[in-house]
């Protein structure tokens, strides 16, 4: 279970993600996926696997 600010940040995670193109899943690694997050402390590791290459979407560099 994971606290509310950490659900806010996950939700505006996943949809900003799926903007196109949609992912194909959407998943978290590390500590909030071994049940040991710490809120306020441990970081997010979130992957979103897509089905194309965003490169017309990405930011110039």
């Amino acid at each position: 279970m994971t606290d509310e600010a950490t659900r806010r940040t996950l939700d505006r995670f996943a949809a900003d993600v799926r903007r196109p193109p949609p992912p194909v899943p959407v998943s978290a690694h590390g500590s909030l996926a071994g049940g040991d997050h710490r809120p306020g402390r441990s970081d997010l590791d979130v992957v979103a696997v897509l089905d194309r290459v965003l490169a017309e979407h990405s930011p110039a560099a």
